[in-house]
């Protein structure tokens, strides 16, 4: 088989001439990591930077949903689309992108690349969709394949050339990711179509996606009759679990029209009934989490995506409504309005719902000082409360930590002041070691602690040290009571006088301990492991 190089260019050229600016998209990109990469600007500059090109998925399928929708007047807005990316430098990303909602906006880039022109019916949007899928997976492939063999020539003439072309490696690996992927996804797109199901994706929707489907189908039915008959809550996080089983199943619904086996009709044909019992949990479980501890960024993305999923479940009963394109856009609409409208975008919702609840245990717990109407100075968290103050303290400091994460700590200190009960709260997780001498006087026998003569363990603050060939317990202390008992030691590690921390004496024995690891929260010192050290005997 010869290989067609006119073929090729004639491809390449096509590619470029019917993606110019995606293609362009992906140069400025690259660019932009070089001058990133060479220290352009500060610290802050190159964070920005970095943060822009974390968008670059979104950013390229916009432009490629800009080529593919629109033409004749409204083309200028695929030229424009060049430029949508240019805003993100004034915005503050900082947060944004180590968020749930940078997590949808890459589910919102997935959604924009299943976009097509005129209204569909669902067995051309199935086909359209299990072949951008393909095409994203195979692009993904060829480029990381493409990205090994050039980093592999490269790293070989360094090593035996002795070049130094080290930023090389970096740079090739980033002009395949934003150049090089996104234009081999694009001409797979252009060139490759599909009449039926691919016949391996045939054979993991008969024999293994649509058989799971109906085997969880089967627990969550276990489990609603479990919760109905012993009439309690489902668990918290049984509406995630219960919404990737409806977003699954309805998946393998919509690649069932393609399918030549049709062996699951009798399932996906009365879903929208078969759902009903699954739904009932995710509402009852949705509602009491939210109804309990409020809103947060992802309940409020959970609850428009159960209103989404009970929507479209309902909407599969009809043939006229149950459009899969039509469910696609609505879906891209919700993702839009709860992550990038300020007013009503989940964070803002999560925010306020947050703020309130905070301030509700404040006054709860008597914290809220009169005349700065901020937090009380000094006002310690007692650790011997009843069980509803302990709790309603957890709930306020949740509420404090979960607003610094949202808004950073300045915004909610400056708002809510600060005390020695939320700079305390937090576990602080540490260790120490032994520093002084041991006065070993009348002890004659000395054996270091092995693991193949000894098991030294820590459980509920108890040190226990047990002979490992016969399973016979030498000795048990409570050692979260002498780390209490000394806590001004606990604050000078280095002391020389710290040894009283590692050494336990009873009638028979002596035991040294090398290290403590231990946490603290209020003050309270709790060991979480030890290492030792040695065993001495009268």
């Amino acid at each position: 088989m010869k290989l067609n190089l006119s073929k090729i260019e004639s491809n390449i050229l096509s590619c470029l001439k019917n993606h110019f600016i995606e293609m362009i998209l992906g140069v400025c990109f690259f660019v932009m990591f070089v001058l990133m990469d060479h220290g352009m600007g500060g610290s802050e500059d190159q964070k920005m930077l970095t943060n822009v090109m974390l968008l670059f998925p979104l950013f390229f399928a916009l432009t490629y949903t800009c080529n593919r929708l629109f033409s004749n007047r409204l083309r200028l807005l695929y030229y424009l689309s060049l430029f949508f990316f240019v805003p993100a430098f004034y915005i503050d990303l900082s947060r944004f992108t180590f968020s749930i909602s940078y997590n949808f906006t890459m589910l919102l880039a997935f959604f924009l690349l299943l976009v097509n022109r005129g209204k569909r019916d669902n067995v051309a949007f199935a086909k359209d969709t299990i072949q951008s899928v393909i095409h994203l997976i195979v692009s993904i492939f060829i480029g990381q394949v493409m990205a090994l063999a050039i980093c592999a020539i490269i790293g070989s003439m360094i090593y035996i050339f002795n070049f130094e072309w080290y930023d090389w490696l970096e740079y090739s690996y980033i002009f395949v990711l934003f150049i090089v992927t996104p234009m081999v996804f694009c001409h797979l797109q252009d060139t490759e179509r599909f009449r039926n199901m691919p016949p391996f994706m045939d054979i993991i929707l008969t024999y293994i996606l649509s058989p799971a489907i109906i085997i969880y189908t089967g627990i969550l039915y276990l489990y609603f009759i479990m919760i109905a008959v012993n009439w309690e809550l489902p668990k918290g996080k049984i509406g995630y679990m219960v919404l990737a089983f409806v977003i699954f199943a309805l998946g393998g619904k919509m690649f069932q029209l393609l399918t030549s086996r049709r062996y699951y009709d009798w399932f996906y044909n009365h879903f929208s009934i078969i759902a009903i019992p699954p739904v009932i949990i995710f509402w009852v479980g949705t509602v009491e989490r939210i109804t309990t501890y409020s809103f947060t960024t992802s309940r409020v993305y959970l609850l428009a995506a159960g209103v989404l999923m009970t929507l479209y479940i309902i909407l599969l009963l009809s043939k006229r409504f149950g459009k899969y394109q039509s469910m696609l856009v609505i879906s891209i609409f919700c993702i839009v309005a709860l992550t990038y409208i300020p007013g009503i975008s989940a964070r803002r919702i999560g925010i306020y719902a947050q703020e309130n609840r905070l301030e509700k245990y404040i006054k709860k717990l008597d914290m809220l000082d009169p005349v700065t109407h901020q937090l009380k100075t000094g006002a310690i968290f007692s650790q011997d409360g009843d069980s509803e103050t302990r709790k309603d303290q957890e709930e306020l400091l949740a509420c404090y930590r979960y607003l610094e994460r949202e808004q950073g700590e300045e915004v909610v200190q400056a708002k809510y002041g600060s005390n020695e009960a939320i700079s305390l709260s937090d576990y602080q997780w540490d260790y120490i070691d032994i520093k002084g001498k041991v006065d070993v006087t009348g002890y004659s026998h000395y054996q270091r602690i092995t693991y193949q003569d000894f098991n030294l363990s820590v459980s509920d603050g108890m040190v226990t040290l047990t002979s490992t060939p016969h399973n016979k317990t030498i000795l048990k202390y409570n050692i979260d009571e002498v780390l209490n008992d000394n806590a001004a030691l606990m604050l000078h590690p280095d002391s020389t006088e710290n040894t009283k921390l590692f050494v336990y004496k009873d009638e028979q024995y002596m035991l040294i301990l090398n290290e403590i690891s231990y946490k603290c929260r209020g003050g309270k010192y709790q060991c979480t492991n030890v290492s030792g050290g040695a065993i001495l005997s009268k």
